[in-house]
């Protein structure tokens, strides 16, 4: 209607239609409103189509598209995610901040201030102008935005207390809600008082939001929900139609373990995982993940052999090709030319590539959970997730490194992300750097980083006041003036 498929028209289109003007290139965000989409490809591009009556496409102008554009301003920024409210953008970036564009009649931009269609990025006020934020979701007209420390911030229109504020007035500035402090004032706003019935969500930590027409949804990383907002045909979850101004815990889902939240129009709908005490199980018979367990390098119909170290890794080519998407053309492309399903890995340690195995398999990679986890081992398996474009396996062992995360090992960790592209790993050991900064420095490995992430590091403590000692107490040091000798060429 309004070329928000990105086909090159604005007729209605009933079947799956590649967008030819994507060709080639990766997709790894998608958000779409009533008449617009936004995409967001591997480098970080963004790209939007359809209607711009409000500028919500970020181009500058009115002009609707009807194939998929790239918004300037992002090209030197690239974005970490993106939603889309009913006229409206947001996008956070993966350096930090987060940047809005389209209509702000209810202050849904987070700009502080309700005014005419912003038509040009523009970022939010402190602190969500440097942040990093993983995930954020648009309503029709009201955000939600989580933090990567798990904080909350809403704005924008409030008449059904879908903001979570305890009350119905609107606010254009970003409130923090945050679940792992004690509440009171703030210096963005009223501070929202949550559920203080319930002691543990002082110290909850909020890993998803989804805002649907009038409502949202929190999703606690102990896996409890916690809606708030309109509830006219019970989209709350709560067994009434009561519209609720603060957050509430779903009672009936109190002894689930809920991993992922989603909100409509109208309607919600929460994914159920298994509980610890489920889990334990599935190493036996019952349970999918189980059984596949069973299946795990065993020649019993194997139709692949991986040989890693000299050592053969039995699997089943119908597994692989529903669970990984290079796997599936590298098989497909042997089996077309006849070419023996024997399969040389030289790349790879043995034990990474079994746990590569064991992830496709189950899901689960047993020894990242291990509290003797080896950071290489990690890394390793980071890189070869990374490499066969598994990103929840990605993201697993991105968890376990910051489980793990100290002096020792914060250097290498930091330079693999850094180079793979793990823009939230990369932020939190930078963050650790600045914490540790005279022991972490001291190490011969620190000042053996790459010329360019040196200086990033040695210019983000200059900026945050985190002075070089003039010698750093442990063997091995660094002496400061070869540290400030390298920043000084490196920034000539």
């Amino acid at each position: 209607m309004r070329g928000q498929l990105g086909l090159g028209t604005a007729t209605t289109v009933t079947e799956a239609t590649l967008v030819e003007e994507l060709v080639g290139k990766r997709v790894v965000d998608v958000a779409c409103s009533y008449f617009h989409t936004a995409i967001v490809i591997d480098n970080g591009d963004l790209y939007a189509c359809g209607c711009n009556d409000y500028g919500q496409l970020g181009l500058g102008d009115h002009s609707g598209q009807l194939v998929p554009r790239p918004v300037e301003y992002f090209f030197r920024r690239p974005v970490l995610a993106v939603a889309c409210g009913q006229h409206y953008t947001i996008a956070s970036l993966r350096d930090g901040g987060v940047v809005a564009f389209g209509k702000n009649d209810h202050g849904q931009l987070g700009l502080d201030r309700v005014s005419e269609p912003v038509l040009q990025p523009t970022r939010l006020a402190p602190p969500l102008d440097r942040a990093v934020v993983p995930q954020l979701s648009c309503g029709y007209h009201h955000t939600a935005i989580v933090t990567e420390d798990g904080a909350v911030y809403t704005f924008g229109r409030n008449d059904y207390g879908q903001l979570g504020l305890g009350h119905k007035l609107h606010t254009a500035r970003p409130t923090v809600r945050r679940y792992t402090l004690s509440f009171g004032n703030s210096l963005f706003g009223v501070c929202l008082l949550l559920l203080q019935h319930v002691e543990s969500l002082s110290r909850m930590r909020i890993t998803q939001v989804a805002c649907g027409c009038y409502h949202t949804l929190a999703l606690s990383g102990d896996g409890k929900v916690f809606p708030f907002g309109r509830n006219n045909h019970g989209q709350l979850g709560l067994e009434t139609t009561v519209d609720c101004l603060s957050p509430q815990l779903i009672s009936t889902l109190r002894n689930k373990s809920v991993i992922k939240v989603a909100a409509g129009f109208y309607h919600s709908v929460c994914l159920v995982g298994m509980l610890k005490d489920e889990n334990q199980s599935t190493n036996g018979s019952g349970t999918l993940s189980g059984d596949l367990r069973k299946m795990l390098n065993n020649s019993t119909r194997s139709d692949i052999t991986f040989v890693i170290e000299g050592r053969p890794l039995f699997a089943h080519s119908c597994i692989l090709v529903a669970r990984c998407e290079p796997l599936e053309k590298m098989l497909d492309g042997r089996m077309k030319d006849g070419s023996q399903p024997e399969i040389a890995i030289p790349e790879y340690s043995y034990d990474v590539f079994a746990a590569f195995m064991e992830f496709l398999y189950t899901d689960q990679v047993v020894a990242l959970a291990t509290p003797d986890l080896a950071a290489d081992f990690a890394l390793e398996l980071h890189a070869l997730a990374d490499q066969y474009l598994v990103t929840s396996l990605r993201s697993a062992c991105e968890n376990a490194l910051l489980q793990i995360l100290s002096v020792e090992n914060v250097v290498i960790i930091v330079e693999s992300a850094h180079f793979r592209n793990a823009f939230t790993l990369k932020k939190r050991c930078l963050g650790f750097i600045m914490d540790h900064f005279a022991h972490v420095i001291a190490s011969k490995a620190f000042v053996g980083l790459p010329q360019e992430l040196l200086q990033e590091i040695l210019l983000l403590a200059s900026h945050q006041g985190v002075s070089i000692p003039n010698q750093a107490h442990a063997s091995g040091a660094v002496s400061s003036e070869y540290l400030r000798g390298r920043y000084t060429y490196s920034t000539e």
